[in-house]
C-alpha cells in the first residue's frame, strides 16, 4: 500500500469515526498478500500410530477432510512403549521429534510444513526431570509438558535446552505447560490467568 492511499484512509478515520475505522481496517486486511494467512493442507504434517487401529481410523478421517498430501503423513511403530499418556521427554526425542523431522527432510516437505497434528494413541506428556536434573526452575514449573509444547519448541527441545520450560517463554507463545497451582476449569479463570 503507497502513502498516499495510507494518508487518505487515515484521514478519512477522522471524519467518519468507528466506521471510517472499520472500513480502514478492511481495506489493510484485503490489501495483505494471501499467502500471509493461509495455511493449506501442504503445510501439515499428520503423524499417526502406525501399531494402532484407532490412530489409523483418526487419523484417515482428518486426512480424507483436510486433503493432506500422503507425503505428509508419518507413521511411527510406537506400541511398544506400553503407556499412551505420559513418558520421558527422551522418548520423545528419540522415537516421535526426531524420526518426525527426519522422515519429512527425506521427503523433501520439511520446510513447507507449519502444523504438525497427532493422531490418537501417541503419549501427550513427557516427563521433564530428566532434562532438568539438579538444575533450579521457576517454581511454577510441574514436571510433564505436553507434546504440542514439546512440538512448538523443538529447536530447544532437541537440544536439551530446558528454556523450553521458561514461563517467559509464555509470553512468545508457549501456552502448553500447565502451571503448578494452576485453577481447574470448574474454578474459573481469574485475569492474570
Amino acid at each position: 500500500m503507497n502513502n498516499m492511499v495510507m494518508r487518505q484512509v487515515l484521514a478519512g478515520l477522522n471524519k467518519r469515526g468507528f466506521a471510517g475505522l472499520v472500513l480502514a481496517a478492511v481495506f489493510v486486511v484485503l490489501s495483505l498478500p494471501a499467502d500471509l494467512s493461509a495455511m493449506g493442507p501442504e503445510n501439515v504434517a499428520v503423524v499417526v500410530n502406525r501399531d494402532s487401529w484407532a490412530s489409523k481410523t483418526v487419523a484417515n478421517e482428518f486426512i480424507r477432510l483436510r486433503n493432506i498430501p500422503p507425503k505428509n503423513v508419518v507413521y511411527l511403530r510406537i506400541n511398544h512403549m506400553g503407556n499412551f499418556e505420559t513418558l520421558d521427554v527422551k522418548w520423545f526425542r528419540n522415537a516421535i521429534m526426531e524420526p518426525v523431522l527426519k522422515t519429512l527432510e527425506s521427503r523433501g516437505v520439511l520446510m513447507q510444513i507449519d502444523c504438525i497434528a497427532y493422531s490418537s494413541d501417541i503419549p501427550y506428556s513427557f516427563r521433564v526431570k530428566s532434562d532438568i536434573g539438579e538444575k533450579k526452575v521457576h517454581n511454577l514449573i510441574t514436571p510433564v509438558a505436553s507434546i504440542n509444547g514439546l512440538t512448538f519448541l523443538y529447536p530447544l527441545v532437541l537440544k536439551k535446552d530446558i528454556n523450553y520450560l521458561d514461563p517467559g517463554m509464555r509470553r512468545f507463545a508457549n501456552w502448553y505447560y500447565r502451571l503448578a497451582g494452576a485453577r481447574s476449569p470448574e474454578e474459573g479463570m481469574t485475569r492474570a490467568d
